[in-house]
């Protein structure tokens, strides 16, 4: 980058008849005849900015145990500590590449670590985040009751115990592992799987059904993560089939 100050040697200041010759450091030279010459400036240099690297976003992982949480990310390269936090509260600095926590409460939390240079050459990481939850999920009960069995869509009725906001989804039976992985497939799949949020008791449709296939119904709190109530059915090749209720 030039510096704003510049200095001029006027033409009279040069011999005339004669050549200005500029050797460079390189070894090059640069020959040009004075009478050519108007005036010379010399201006004073600054050497470009280094360029700055981002550090590496830290990979966080939690593990909890009773009432223990172990918060624990990879190391990234260059970086001096760490800083982190815990749902957006006071933030905390340490050079290791772990912390435990013992008294935090039940509920959901999300942790950010950020990786913090030592030097100017590299700046800040973005911050590397990780959600968990403390405890269990809350457990409301929501009763499940088929009303119509067609060969292609199951009309249910939905019925919570207490009023909250629900999802219910519909998946094969033959993808069924444990109630865990049913509800992750539901929300990560919602048009699969036909997901809709209900706040109250209601029937919702599931269409576009395989004939003769077996199903399970689920239905839990947005914020649950096990223990949903669920029925299974099977779709009919007689129309207006009559399934009990759970």
């Amino acid at each position: 980058m030039k510096l704003a100050t510049q200095f001029f040697l006027p033409l009279i200041m040069l011999a005339q008849g004669y050549t200005v010759i500029v050797t460079q450091k390189n070894g090059e030279v640069i020959e040009i005849p004075a009478d050519e010459v108007v005036n010379v400036v010399f201006e004073e240099t600054q050497p470009e900015a280094p360029v700055v690297e981002v550090l590496a976003t830290p990979r966080v992982s939690v593990n909890t145990q009773d009432n223990t949480t172990i918060i624990s990310w990879r190391g990234v390269q260059n970086a001096a500590s760490y800083r982190y936090s815990i749902d957006g509260g006071m933030e905390e600095n340490t050079t290791n590449t772990q912390v435990t926590f013992t008294d935090l409460p039940d509920g959901n939390h999300t942790v950010e670590v950020v990786a913090v240079s030592g030097s100017d050459l590299y700046a800040d990481s973005e911050p590397g985040s990780c959600s968990f939850t403390i405890g269990s999920a809350p457990t409301i009960s929501i009763s499940i009751s088929t009303i119509v069995v067609y060969y292609d869509y199951i009309l249910a009725d939905f019925t919570p115990a207490e009023p909250c906001e629900y999802y219910v989804g519909i998946i094969p039976e033959m993808m069924y592992t444990t109630d865990a992985e049913a509800i992750k497939f539901i929300n990560s799949n919602p048009d699969v799987t036909s997901r809709k949020l209900l706040k109250k008791s209601d029937d919702s449709y599931f269409r576009n059904l395989s004939e003769l296939t077996d199903y399970i119904i689920f239905a839990y709190p947005v914020n649950a993560t096990d223990n949903p109530s669920k029925l299974a059915v099977k779709t009919a090749d007689d129309p207006h089939t009559v399934c009990g209720s759970e």
